[in-house]
């Protein structure tokens, strides 16, 4: 695998002096690559007898990091470790504070800013190469991690974040499943797992249920525990699948396409992926209002032909926006915003948006 920043020496140094009076924690993104990145790293951990203390599941949200610091010290942490999660940039100072507080290594994909000048403890991969597949890799490599115990897991998670688009890792996935291609990859039995578990995701995260109940579940393979959460969260889907179609504002200057809309759960990204999967030209935006965060709106953006940079036009879109946030990859974006800014919102999205 090719790293963007760090190298794998560094990562098993990391751990290597990790030692038995240190507290670890892992703090990880609460979708399916955070998910199976925090499984991958304990299984790593666990041949050097080490166990985390603490295992915190992040949404991306204005000073994550400084809300995230008390619980830290409380559990008298000392070695972290940040997965599936671009805090550099979508926190910058609250990251560095961390940084300066705690022993940390950040695993990560997504891209990010030039202005980063300390990579120290920090290792990256491509957008393709999601966070969980560089933590297998490196595991499996070094004989740290059971390949056959947990294939399906990272063949699920590279499905979930459209890592089959590289042919390396489109040849990975041939391994398990020969007929699989760019063109049929969600409808193969592998991308069954990574539809299971995203749905049980987003009832978990709409219900505000512990994660860690979730977690547990992925562990032990449970997935007939998960499907029971997965089938009503269908049921959502495909009500709003057909309102987007009546109800979703439509730009054909610039191809844009503004879904406003409530749920009683988080599927911003699970509808924009669908529908953008359909349409790789078409720039998609969901917004509906957030559950944990009153008063603000949740954003997801998709561009799938990479036509646009979603992560240069979200973060764009939010400067100057209080208590925002924005980030994520070339064609998939999010962003979290005060829902008094929604119009300035759209007004920068249409300045920065070309034809």
């Amino acid at each position: 695998m090719e790293y963007l920043i760090g190298s794998e020496k560094e990562f098993l140094e990391f751990v290597k002096n990790i030692n038995s009076d240190d507290k670890i924690a892992i703090l990880t993104h609460t979708d399916l690559d955070g998910f199976a990145s925090g499984i991958f790293l304990e299984e790593i951990l666990a041949k050097y007898k080490l166990k985390p203390e603490l295992v915190e599941f992040l949404q991306y949200q204005f000073g994550i990091c400084e809300k995230t610091i008390p619980k830290l010290k409380e559990s008298k942490i000392s070695k972290i470790f940040v997965l599936d999660m671009c805090l550099e940039s979508a926190d910058e100072k609250g990251f560095e504070k961390l940084r300066e507080e705690f022993e940390v290594f950040l695993i990560d994909h997504h891209p990010t800013t030039n202005e980063l000048k300390n990579t120290k403890n920090i290792l990256k991969t491509k957008t393709l190469d999601c966070s969980a597949l560089a933590i297998y890799e490196m595991g499996v490599k070094n004989k740290l991690i059971d390949e056959k115990k947990l294939k399906w897991l990272i063949n699920a998670t590279i499905i979930s974040e459209y890592g089959f688009k590289d042919d390396k890792n489109l040849k990975f996935l041939q391994n398990s499943d020969e007929k699989i291609t760019i063109e049929n990859a969600f409808e193969s039995p592998l991308a069954e797992f990574s539809k299971i578990i995203g749905g049980a995701l987003i009832y978990f995260n709409s219900k505000k249920m512990p994660l860690v109940e979730i977690y547990n579940l992925i562990k032990k393979k449970d997935l007939d525990s998960l499907k029971k959460f997965d089938e009503e969260v269908k049921t959502e889907i495909e009500k709003h699948l057909k309102e987007f179609e009546k109800n979703s504002e439509f730009y054909p200057e610039k191809n844009l396409h503004i879904y406003y809309f409530n749920s009683k759960f988080s599927i911003t990204s699970t509808l924009s992926t669908i529908i953008s999967s359909k349409d790789f030209k078409g720039v998609f935006i969901f917004m509906k209002d957030s559950e944990s965060e009153l008063g603000k709106i949740k954003i997801s953006a998709r561009c799938q032909s990479n036509r646009v940079d979603m992560n240069f036009l979200m973060r764009k879109s939010v400067e100057g926006l209080e208590n925002s946030v924005a980030g994520g990859h070339v064609p998939a974006a999010g962003a979290t915003i005060m829902k008094k800014d929604l119009e300035k919102f759209k007004q920068n999205i249409f300045h920065f948006l070309k034809p």
